[in-house]
């Protein structure tokens, strides 16, 4: 039988309260990213593209964009780092954007 994780220093809460309290900040982020999807009116495909934009070797895979906007109570759901949620909402801002133009006189 497994005993209750110790209590965490200078907390009441229990280690594994303190892990379930952080994945359930991620699952936050995931609920946001999801919107974010959302309100940008284009495919998860679209979407994964712009995310990806500046993050380089770091870019995900279709199968890890899946697993960012499955829902918490799927075997596939993984959690959404809190930096990645502010590059997200960085990156489809720059998209949402209307392009520049030159100067007009």
């Amino acid at each position: 039988m497994m005993s209750a994780a110790p209590a965490l220093p200078g907390s009441h809460l229990s280690a594994n309260d303190a892990q379930a309290a952080s994945e359930g900040a991620e699952a936050c982020n995931n609920q946001r990213l999801r919107d974010l999807v959302e309100a940008m009116g284009v495919s998860p495909a679209v979407a994964l593209t712009l995310f990806n934009r500046g993050l380089g070797a770091s870019a995900h895979s279709e199968s890890e964009w899946k697993a960012l906007l499955a829902s918490p109570a799927t075997e596939r759901f993984r959690p959404l780092d809190s930096r990645l949620l502010a590059h997200a909402e960085q990156a489809f801002a720059r998209a949402a954007r209307p392009p520049r133009r030159g100067i007009q006189a």
